[in-house]
C-alpha cells in the first residue's frame, strides 16, 4: 500500500511537540513514560474510529493512518494486523496492558507494567521515535476497532473506568501524566469528540475524503 500523510500524523506531530522537553541548545526529547501515555491515548483514537468507520476502509485508511492502495487493501491489511493482535488482545484487560506487553516484547522485559516504568519510564526517546510509536498504536486500534469491534470495545471500557485511588496517585508519583483527580468518560462522548475533530481535518485538508466519511454509518 503507498503511504501518505493521514490524519494520525498531524495528531502525533501536535502531541509530540506539546510533551518535549527542549533544553536549552540541546535537542527535543520525551520521556518513556510520556510516549506510553500517548501509545494508550492513539490506540484508543484508532479504535473508536476505526470502529464507527469499519464500512468505509479504503477511505478511512487514506484519511486516518495515509494508507492507500486498491479497492480492498485496508480491509485486508486491517485483517491481518487484527489476526496477528488478536491472540495477545484476547489475554489484556484494558488498552494499557496491550501497550505495556507488547512494549516489554520488543525491550526484551520480563514485569508487569509498573515495573516498565518504573525502570524505563525517564528514558529519553527522539521525537521521531514517539511519533512513529503513537503511528503503530493507532494503526493496531484502528485494525482492532475495524475487524473485532467487540474486542476493542470491551478493552475501551476496561481501560475508562475508575481505577483505584492509590495505583492513581502511584502513577502521578511515578511521573505518568495524569491530572490529580479521575475523569471517566463514556464510549459515546469519545466517539463524538474523536470523529468532530477527525472530520474537521478532513474538512480542511482532504475534502474529497471528507465528503465520502462524513455520511458514514456503522455497519450493522
Amino acid at each position: 500500500m503507498e503511504n501518505t500523510p493521514g490524519f494520525v500524523v498531524a495528531m502525533a506531530q501536535y502531541r509530540v511537540q506539546q510533551a518535549w522537553q527542549k533544553p536549552l541548545l540541546r535537542k527535543p526529547f520525551l520521556k518513556y513514560g510520556q510516549c506510553l501515555v500517548m501509545a494508550n491515548y492513539f490506540f484508543q483514537l484508532g479504535g473508536v474510529l476505526g470502529s464507527k468507520y469499519r464500512n468505509k476502509l479504503d477511505e478511512f485508511g487514506w484519511a486516518f493512518l495515509g494508507l492507500r492502495g486498491e479497492a480492498g487493501a485496508m480491509g485486508r491489511f486491517c485483517g491481518e494486523v487484527a489476526e496477528g493482535m488478536l491472540p495477545r488482545v484476547t489475554e489484556c484487560l484494558a488498552i494499557y496492558d496491550y501497550v505495556s506487553g507488547t512494549q516489554s516484547e520488543m525491550l526484551h522485559f520480563k514485569g508487569d507494567r509498573w515495573e516498565l516504568l518504573l525502570q524505563h519510564g525517564m528514558q529519553k526517546i527522539k521525537p521521531e521515535t514517539a511519533m512513529q510509536m503513537c503511528w503503530n498504536y493507532a494503526r493496531d486500534g484502528s485494525a482492532l476497532g475495524a475487524i473485532h469491534p467487540d474486542h476493542f470495545r470491551r478493552l475501551f471500557e476496561e481501560t475508562n473506568k475508575k481505577a483505584d485511588e492509590e495505583s492513581w496517585q502511584s502513577a502521578r508519583a511515578m511521573g505518568v501524566d495524569i491530572p490529580e483527580q479521575q475523569d471517566v468518560i463514556t464510549y459515546d462522548e469519545v466517539e463524538q469528540g474523536e470523529s468532530e475533530s477527525f472530520l474537521d481535518y478532513l474538512r480542511q485538508y482532504a475534502p474529497h475524503l471528507y465528503a465520502s466519511l462524513s455520511d458514514a454509518s456503522v455497519a450493522e
